[in-house]
This record gives C-alpha cells, sequence and structure tokens, in this order.
C-alpha cells in the first residue's frame, strides 16, 4: 500500500511540474489592499457574489474584508486581541460566524449579521491550538481545537442567540489540531493526527452527530502528517479530508456517508508530490465536486485543482506572482470559487477561477 502511495507521488511530480500556468481558466491577482496581513486568511461566501476574508493583523487583532461587485472594500480592524488565525464559515442563515482563540487562550465567536461585526463572545475554555469551526445545521457551528492537555476541545455555538453550549473535551492524545467539515447531514466530521497507540502518530477521524462524538477511527496506520483539514463536498453524509504527510504532500480520503467506520471512507490517495505548503483549501463550484488551492514551495506558486466527486484534475500553476501563506478559497457563483492568499510582501491577493 504504501509503495503504491509513494509510485503515484513519483508520476505526479512529473506531471505537476510540466503543467503550464492555468491563467486561461483563472484570473489574475486582485490585491485587498495594503494593509499587510499575519497568519493565513479564511474566506467565506456571504451571497452569490459576495465573499468575506478575514485575517490576523500584525497587531494581532481581527480584520476584515469584503469582496463585493469585483472589488475588495479594504481592510477594517475589529476590536480584540487574538492569539491565532480564524476559521470562518456561512451559518446557514446569511451570517458569517469566526472562532479564533483569543488573547487570553479561549475559544471566542464574533458574528457578522451582514451589517457589522459582534463583540467577541467568550466560551471560557482553553485551547492549545487554532479552532475549526463547521456547519452542523442552520445557527448551528461546532467549533474544535486540541486542548492544553493534547484532548479535542468542542463547544456549540448557536448564532441565533450568539451564545456557546457546554465547553468539553474528548478524551485524546493529539498532536495537531483537529481540521472540521459539516457533512450535510447533521454532523461535523474532524481530522487530526494524534497517538491512537503509545509511539503511533497517526491520522486519526471522529464524527459529531449533534450530541455526541461517535468515536475515533485510525485511517491508516502507516501516514502520519502535519495539516489535517476536511471540505464538505454539498453531498449529504460526504466530506473529503486532507493531510499534508512527512514527505510534504498531500493525501486524500473521502467518507462516503453511512455508518462511522473505516470501510466507509475510501482510502487515502496522493494528489500532489511533497515540498507543499501547510495545507489544501477548497470550495464548492457546484455540489459534489471541488476547486482546491495550493502552495507549491518550491517556486512559491499558487497551483489549483479540481475534484468532480471521484477523479483529480493536475494542478496548474495560477497568477504570476508568488505567495507566502493561503490559500483561502470560497465559493462564488457561477460555478466560480475565490482563493485568497498572501504575497511576499505580506499583502493579500486574490483570484477567481476555474
Amino acid at each position: 500500500m504504501k509503495h503504491r502511495i509513494f509510485a503515484y507521488l513519483a508520476v505526479s511530480a512529473i506531471a505537476l511540474l510540466l503543467i503550464p500556468s492555468a491563467s486561461a481558466t483563472w484570473s489574475g491577482f486582485q490585491s485587498l489592499g495594503t494593509t499587510p496581513t499575519l497568519g493565513e486568511p479564511s474566506c467565506v461566501q456571504l451571497a452569490a457574489t459576495d465573499v468575506i476574508c478575514v485575517a490576523q493583523s500584525q497587531q494581532h487583532t481581527l480584520m476584515t474584508n469584503q469582496f463585493s461587485g469585483n472589488v475588495w472594500s479594504g481592510w477594517t480592524n475589529l476590536v480584540g486581541a487574538v492569539s491565532s488565525d480564524p476559521s470562518c464559515l456561512n451559518d446557514g442563515t446569511g451570517k458569517v460566524v469566526c472562532g479564533v482563540r483569543s488573547g487570553t487562550n479561549t475559544l471566542v465567536a464574533t458574528v457578522f449579521n451582514g451589517t457589522k461585526w459582534s463583540a467577541f463572545i467568550d466560551s471560557k475554555g482553553q485551547i492549545f491550538s487554532a479552532p475549526s469551526c463547521a456547519l452542523l445545521s442552520n445557527a448551528k457551528v461546532l467549533c474544535a481545537a486540541r486542548s492544553q492537555t493534547s484532548a479535542l476541545a468542542n463547544a456549540l455555538f448557536t448564532t441565533t442567540t450568539s451564545t456557546w453550549g457546554t465547553f468539553n473535551t474528548v478524551a485524546a492524545m493529539l498532536t495537531s489540531g483537529p481540521g472540521c467539515a459539516g457533512d450535510n447531514d447533521g454532523d461535523v466530521i474532524c481530522a487530526m493526527n494524534g497517538l491512537p497507540t503509545a509511539r503511533n502518530d497517526t491520522i486519526i477521524v471522529n464524527r459529531f452527530d449533534g450530541a455526541k462524538w461517535e468515536g475515533f477511527l485510525t485511517l491508516q496506520g502507516t501516514i502520519s502528517g502535519s495539516s489535517p483539514s476536511c471540505t464538505p463536498l454539498g453531498v449529504k453524509g460526504q466530506v473529503v479530508c486532507f493531510d499534508r504527510a512527512n514527505n510534504l504532500a498531500i493525501y486524500a480520503n473521502k467518507f462516503n456517508s453511512g455508518i462511522w467506520e473505516n470501510q466507509n471512507w475510501t482510502g487515502w490517495r496522493g494528489i500532489t508530490f511533497g515540498n507543499i505548503g501547510p495545507r489544501v483549501s477548497c470550495a464548492i463550484p457546484s455540489a459534489g465536486s471541488l476547486a482546491c488551492g495550493i502552495l507549491y514551495v518550491v517556486d512559491s506558486f499558487m497551483y489549483a485543482a479540481t475534484y468532480d466527486g471521484t477523479n483529480w484534475s493536475s494542478f496548474t500553476k495560477v497568477g504570476l506572482k508568488p505567495i507566502i501563506a493561503g490559500p483561502a478559497c470560497a465559493a462564488l457563483s457561477s460555478g466560480k470559487v475565490l482563493c485568497a492568499a498572501v504575497g511576499l510582501n505580506n499583502l493579500a491577493v486574490s483570484a477567481t477561477g476555474p
């Protein structure tokens, strides 16, 4: 199994290096403004042709920028100290909610109602990693993080009342923060690196059904990495999860819905070769498909590919400027997505495609 994966990656490496620029299907980079950005932005669709990106400022606050009418509004700072990048999503009712680690290491949220952002709402729960937030159901958002004792910390946030539920921890020995996604069926699936047994650092997953966690599954004991994440597919019960393995390549694994057991996962597939940035970011151009962006460290360019639910296209180079962080992708109308990234001068840029 492991040898077959690396054989695939060797072929992929040649293919990716030979793919020309995707300028015919992706726009050139557009500036988000002249304010420097710290870390990676989180972008989310607000309306048919509107996207909001939220990032950490160099003053360790959050700042927001709205894309509307093909123009960026420019960065606006929010009040309150933070100590991580944000995780943002649309709550299904037209509001945007962002979870973030506060300046005192608690899990907090802020909500955009279409007009203004709320003050931070504090869960009072201490977290060690940046949170990952995902849609459970309309107005219900689950945020999860690695706790200070390496457990899976989590809490439900209700946007209609702007309140947190009980802050909980699930016993585990995590070695990374989780990456979570809603499955379009009232559940949230989170992938993370952890130690299911001593000295076996690998990829584990868990599903929250709205009331309880269904238990950790070890997806494969021979793959470990550093940047697990999951993304919704817009198909009932399904998500795709990713991890950057120790060879710095991105692997993907889809949950096909149904009973929470290993056989309902497709198994890991290498979708890039090595020297890829920390994570992949995807958005849904249409239900059951993805458009995803990565950072190729060798030339510092963004590359993008599409997924039709079964097959991945080759990754193709996007734009003519190098980036150092991101991309962060969000859906637009008419089958397009927008991906924002941070350039060499710490100034954010975006491109639309495919």
